[in-house]
């Protein structure tokens, strides 16, 4: 009778691990979407900071364009302006 019982108890601890087991196998699964969607929202926002960048680069080099042009028209208007 002890080894019936000894052997019941055994199925119902292995089946009690089994269950955790599975149970813990679904979290992991909802921890992984997770990460994942968070490793996607980073992409997104990346291509966007990378989009903003390269406007802003170009908008940088357009001004450094205009700064050059009226600093000649500047320095052109100095020596043919009479001198004070």
């Amino acid at each position: 009778m002890k080894k019936g019982l000894k052997g019941v108890i055994t199925i119902v601890f292995l089946g009690a691990f089994v269950a955790m087991l599975l149970a813990g196998c679904g979290d992991f699964r909802e921890q992984a979407l997770e990460a994942q969607s968070r490793i996607d929202e980073a992409l997104r926002r990346a291509e966007i900071a990378e989009d903003a960048a390269s406007r802003n680069a170009g908008l940088i080099i357009n001004l450094e364009h205009r700064i050059e042009a009226l600093e000649v028209s500047l320095a052109e208007l100095q020596v043919s302006a009479p001198s004070n």
